[in-house]
């Protein structure tokens, strides 16, 4: 197998792998957070997407308060 073959099956993979990710289920997330139902690990990574979309500051205050929050705890970044 040559150079050229060898990049050309990472690609296909990297395709594939792509394919296979599931979307951020961001209103599911959304929901659970409101009743409680996410644990810290889930609710981190909620508020870094949230605040990498730029969605934690158009959301109500209390969205972007809790982001500013974890920013300033050093548990997301901007």
């Amino acid at each position: 197998m040559g150079v050229g073959s060898r990049a050309i099956d990472r690609h296909l993979m990297k395709e594939e792998n792509a394919k296979n990710v599931k979307p951020y289920d961001l209103t599911g997330n959304i929901i659970a957070f409101e009743s409680g139902e996410l644990d810290a690990d889930a609710t981190i990574e909620l508020f870094q997407y949230l605040v990498s979309t730029g969605m934690a500051w158009q959301l109500q205050g209390s969205y972007g308060r809790e982001a500013m929050r974890m920013i300033d705890a050093g548990l997301i970044h901007r």
